[in-house]
């Protein structure tokens, strides 16, 4: 819903309000946060003009949601929506990439193209809502106390493609005879390869130094820092002599549990009071906030939730009715590893 935009402004200028709360967080970006899960809502009202009083705070419009409650009987439903890669095609951009992470017999014709990108968004949950009662002592005629409860969870695996450059086997050992258009091992498709210089033949005369004697880094000089950083961060190459590809998965694990209560203490007083708990889990890779561009480092994003609302409502007599209403959020995280 955050790219919903009306009367053309931006869509954080909207008001999105569930069980008379504010549902975004303009102090995080215009996040949403307390959105009833769909089989919880009980009925929607969208205004993009002619506010009443107590409504139109911000330019775009307003869409107001109330969620369900209990009722006399038990009822309920369970249910999931599922997307896979196994029934959706391939990027088109991604079915250029020539990939070599795979042998020539593995292949249609000894090409392979770019991995599949992972697709898998599973959104499943529950709702079961009915009387709170204790026979023969509590709300026996089931017209006083009422519970609703939801859950809902979600995975998704939604997958992109990253590319970066990376060495070949006889660069990580030292050898760049492969930049060397003099060298028997010259590789005319690698691009802006060149040879690195020997620090030791800097002078006044020559300050950048000479390039290392037959194209090779002494062992010797190739720091056990070095081969550490190149054997744990750095992968081999896979989509031609110095280009690396993957299209990896990126987790995200999200759920909501939502308990709502109705009272009615008479005819004339009804109370309910709503809570509900967001919790999500991603996994950023490569790294958030960061300029790596490979799979080896992943960041862990953990947050959770809070939405609290409720209304009490008085009627004093037929011409003079109060409205209490109380919304309160919290929010503990975003917490990174």
């Amino acid at each position: 819903i955050s790219n919903v935009s009306f009367n053309g402004v931006f869509y954080s200028l909207s008001d999105w309000r569930t069980d008379g709360g504010n549902m975004s967080n303009m102090n995080a970006n215009g996040n949403f946060h307390g959105v009833p899960s769909l089989d919880a809502i009980a009925e929607f009202k969208t205004s993009t003009s002619n506010y009443e009083a107590d409504q139109g705070t911000r330019m775009g419009g307003l869409v107001e949601i109330s969620t369900k409650s209990g009722t006399r009987d038990f009822h309920g439903d369970a249910y999931e929506y599922v997307r896979n890669d196994v029934w959706d095609a391939n990027p088109w951009f991604s079915n250029q990439q020539l990939w070599t992470g795979l042998p020539a017999s593995a292949c249609s014709g000894g090409v392979c193209n770019d991995p599949k990108v992972p697709l898998k968004l599973n959104d499943f949950g529950f709702t079961l809502g009915g009387p709170f009662t204790i026979p023969g002592h509590c709300n026996t005629d089931r017209s006083k106390t009422f519970v609703f409860w939801s859950s809902e969870w979600k995975r998704s695996r939604l997958g992109g493609t990253i590319t970066s450059g990376a060495p070949t086997a006889r660069m990580r050992a030292g050898d760049f005879s492969e930049c060397d258009s003099a060298s028997a091992n010259y590789n005319k498709l690698i691009n802006g390869c060149s040879i690195p210089n020997d620090p030791s033949t800097i002078s006044s005369s020559n300050p950048k130094g000479l390039p290392f004697a037959n194209d090779l880094i002494p062992g010797g000089q190739i720091t056990s820092q070095a081969k550490d950083v190149l054997n744990t961060w750095i992968p081999q190459p896979n989509n031609g002599p110095t280009s690396w590809i993957l299209s990896p998965g990126v987790p995200t694990n999200w759920n909501q549990q939502m308990l709502r209560v109705d009272q009615n203490f008479g005819t004339n007083t009804r109370l309910y009071v709503k809570v509900s708990r967001d919790q999500d889990w991603v996994q950023y890779d490569p790294v958030q906030y960061g300029n790596a561009t490979f799979d080896t480092a992943v960041t862990d994003v953990f947050q959770t939730e809070y939405n609290w609302a409720g209304h009490l409502t008085h009627t004093f007599k037929p011409t003079i009715v109060n409205d209490l209403w109380f919304h309160y959020d919290d929010k503990v995280g975003p917490t990174w590893n």
